[in-house]
């Protein structure tokens, strides 16, 4: 269980990795999206390389969380130091960002996986505006100033 795990955490990371280098270049070749689209643009990306490896999803299933959240071999991206500093060259001010992102890989996971692997409830491409919505409000919500939108009880 223990090398499943890690080498999930490797290939979950190398997709962050692979999906930020994505983004870098599209940003130099044609214009610098802000934050809440950086992070619709990497989720996309992902999406389309696991509807393209359904193995690869199938292997991680639904710990996609894992490249970001265990332990990073040394030769893996470290998206969760990528992802601040995405934060720091932005004009967001984020509350606990570490629980937003992970909300967001964590929704994105599991609704992935529905849609790719059980086409539940719908297709893939049908679910992305609704997914990508969802995630925008996250962010929101998230955002310095949002404080008010946050529930009074259980807090």
């Amino acid at each position: 269980y223990d090398i499943r795990n890690k080498l999930i955490s490797h290939e979950s990371s190398k997709l962050f990795g692979k999906a930020k280098t994505a983004l870098d270049e599209y940003q130099i070749q044609t214009k610098k999206v802000d934050f809440i689209d950086q992070i619709i643009f990497i989720v996309d990306y992902i999406i389309n390389e696991l509807s393209q490896n359904q193995s690869l999803l199938a292997f991680i299933s639904k710990n996609l969380s894992w490249g970001i959240f265990k332990n990073v071999a040394p030769e893996d991206v470290n998206f969760q130091d990528v992802f601040y500093k995405m934060i720091d060259e932005s004009d967001e001010k984020i509350e606990n960002p570490e629980i937003m992102i992970f909300q967001i890989i964590e929704l994105v996971s599991s609704t992935a996986y529905s849609a790719i692997i059980n086409k539940e409830p719908v297709d893939v491409e049908t679910l992305k505006p609704y997914l990508y919505q969802t995630i925008r409000t996250i962010i929101i919500n998230h955002q310095s100033g949002n404080e008010k939108y946050l529930p009074k009880f259980g807090i």
